[in-house]
């Protein structure tokens, strides 16, 4: 891996604690995932407790998961999410979000290959179709599963029609806090 290089061609590093890490972009042309990996980085030299969630778009589940679990266990557990085949965060996710005061606007889809070098506490699964393309994280304490059914596909298998798209998405919002608070509080 290359480490982004400034307008002078200088890599770019991070010093921590006397130790330094390089600072690498995994996609060319997304230096934006760097913030990520540093986000990462920083919170393990901090202590904090990382956990990595995963789906298959990483537009809906994973996000919802991600921004929970940064509010709620905000200076104990640090979390992050990807997907296996990453689509746009889906605009009701950023609203259901935002009506609980979690602010997703500024969240994108990414790729969990981004994570592929990081050693999580916790990389837990929520649907099965990721769990199937999902790469083996070496450095991971452990990799656990909670499903939860994809809101969009089963706007579509309602119907035919992607109506109350909202209404669905707000639901998992709420089943995925209420499970994955009670999952890291028996965890810590």
């Amino acid at each position: 891996m290359n480490c982004i290089e400034t307008a002078h061609s200088e890599p770019v590093y991070l010093r921590i604690d006397g130790e330094i890490f390089p600072l690498e972009a995994p996609f060319p042309g997304r230096e934006s995932d760097l913030s990520e990996v540093m986000r990462y980085r920083l919170a393990r030299a901090a202590g904090l407790k990382t956990i990595l969630f995963v789906c298959t778009g990483n537009a809906v589940r994973s996000q919802i998961a991600e921004g929970i679990v940064n509010s709620v266990f905000n200076g104990r557990w640090a979390a992050f999410s990807g997907g296996t085949m990453p689509l746009d965060v889906h605009k009701d996710v950023i609203k259901v979000m935002k009506e609980i005061d979690i602010d997703l606007s500024a969240k994108h889809a990414k790729h969990v290959d981004l994570f592929r070098d990081c050693a999580f506490d916790k990389v837990v699964i929520l649907c099965s179709d990721a769990g199937s393309r999902c790469p083996n994280f070496p450095g991971a304490m452990s990799k656990e599963y909670l499903n939860f059914d994809d809101p969009l596909i089963a706007s579509v298998l309602a119907g035919g029609i992607l109506l109350g798209n909202k209404w669905r998405i707000r639901s998992m919002r709420d089943e995925i806090r209420k499970t994955v608070i009670a999952y890291l509080k028996d965890r810590e």
